[in-house]
């Protein structure tokens, strides 16, 4: 079970929310993925935006937890949370030949679906992720990615559904 911790002090009841949010995200990208922290004040963490830029949130991969720092809104809330799923997705449960296929085929010669996404394959697999969640007509235009994800949230992709069994046995044990 991830933790939660820290949204209820900004808005009593807003963690509840976020957990069902959750619900939108398959179990298995959820896999091995510890803490949704919401520090927004005392936490300094590095982020990539460029001066004078806002860092919403940021995903420390050595600690499987998502910290978010700040939210415009609800909206915003959610788009910061799956774009950072998004990043704990494509570390620790894309397969290798799925990451490179992304890295070195999609990424590299298609749009992005925002100009951040822009800045490496990470980032642009996080915000198409975070599209395929919240603004899912934006990412068709992008065939190609549209597909590769739909294929990752597929419950009848059988290639994936092995992904996550070996994914399950792995946090099990």
């Amino acid at each position: 079970m991830i933790k939660v911790i820290g949204f209820d002090s900004e808005s009593p009841g807003l963690s509840a929310q976020i957990v069902a949010a959750l619900g939108r995200v398959p179990k298995c990208h959820k896999m091995g993925l510890e803490v949704i922290r919401y520090t927004p004040r005392g936490l300094n963490f590095y982020c990539l935006t460029g001066p004078g830029k806002r860092c919403y949130g940021v995903y420390y991969d050595d600690l499987r937890a998502i910290c978010i720092r700040q939210f415009a809104s609800l909206e915003n809330l959610y788009e910061t949370l799956f774009h950072e799923i998004g990043h704990h997705v494509f570390c620790h449960i894309l397969k290798l030949d799925q990451r490179y296929h992304w890295v070195t085929r999609i990424y590299p010669g298609s749009p992005c679906v925002t100009p951040y996404a822009r800045r490496n394959a990470s980032e642009d697999f996080a915000e198409s992720y975070m599209c395929y969640l919240t603004r899912s007509g934006l990412l068709a235009a992008i065939p190609e990615k549209y597909r590769f994800l739909d294929a990752l949230f597929s419950s009848t992709s059988f290639r994936f559904r092995k992904t996550c069994r070996g994914i399950q046995k792995l946090v099990n044990s």
